[in-house]
């Protein structure tokens, strides 16, 4: 039998349906366990993943409210640590103060030989945010070494005076300064400053000890000078010093104030050039007024 293309042709295409049928007819379908499985696992994925995601939220949040509990707390500290007035009041310009000073005096800085504490009060008044005036009274002993030749022994009628040997001095003195303050930095509670002024002296005891010879190779002698409210030496010393203070309370105020201070005239019987160094501690309790 003859058969024409196109015979041939559909022949062809039926054998290709019947082919295409077998290969679907032994093709296996998928089991119900592997669909479970890879349900399953999709599942476990999706929850793995929503899981991490919540403890990545979880962890951010953790730390966004650590970060807000640290910045919370440090600034609970700092207003504690920071003394503040309230609207309604200020700090009045004045105040009263109490110190303590370790001095040391000496006429030659290589004498020192020991130190001891001056105490007192002061008062001051603030003209304006930088300069404050300052007054009060101090009292304590100065002792100190010297020889012949620091001291003016015009008015003495002490044979031996061209053979003393040192003079050992003790002497108790008041201390009333005048001095003027310049804050160096303008803060509410911490401030570095600098002074300068005049202090006047009043000797209230004098008490020196000379040590002499009746001439070369001649055992040394002491005789005792001692003197009461005899002299008195207004603006006599000059007075400079370096401090820091700081805020305790809202108008209480510590401070340490390193000094010095040079004379200007003769000190005490014999007109010494007496000088002192020291560091002064002090507290200072400023007033407060309502403000209207």
């Amino acid at each position: 039998m003859n058969l024409s293309p196109n015979n041939f042709q559909q022949k062809n295409n039926a054998i290709d349906v019947e082919n295409k049928k077998e290969v679907v007819d032994k093709a296996e379908p998928p089991s119900p366990i592997h669909a479970t499985a890879v349900i399953t696992a999709a599942q476990n994925g999706q929850q793995q993943n929503s899981t991490e995601k919540t403890t990545a939220i979880h962890h951010a949040d953790s730390s966004t409210k650590a970060t807000m509990q640290q910045s919370e707390a440090a600034n609970n500290t700092e207003t504690k640590a920071t003394p503040t007035l309230s609207k309604s009041e200020s700090l009045s310009r004045f105040f009263i103060s109490g110190g303590a000073a370790i001095d040391a005096s000496f006429i030659h800085i290589n004498t020192i030989e020991q130190a001891k504490i001056i105490s007192g009060i002061g008062f001051g008044y603030r003209i304006n945010k930088r300069l404050i005036i300052q007054t009060g009274f101090y009292a304590g002993s100065k002792i100190y070494t010297s020889h012949k030749e620091d001291y003016n022994f015009k008015n003495y009628n002490f044979p031996y005076v061209n053979t003393i040997q040192y003079i050992n001095a003790d002497c108790y003195v008041f201390d009333v300064p005048l001095t003027m303050r310049y804050n160096l930095t303008v803060k509410k509670n911490n401030n570095w400053y600098t002074t300068v002024g005049l202090s006047s002296l009043f000797m209230k005891n004098e008490s020196y000890d000379v040590y002499y010879n009746y001439g070369p190779n001649t055992p040394t002698h002491e005789v005792n000078w001692t003197y009461s409210n005899k002299n008195n030496h207004p603006f006599s010393v000059l007075n400079i010093s370096v401090g820091f203070e700081s805020a305790l309370k809202k108008n209480v105020f510590i401070s340490a104030e390193p000094y010095y201070k040079l004379p200007l005239g003769g000190v005490g019987e014999g007109a010494v050039q007496l000088s002192s160094i020291g560091l002064q501690l002090g507290i200072r309790y400023n007033f407060l007024k309502k403000n209207k």
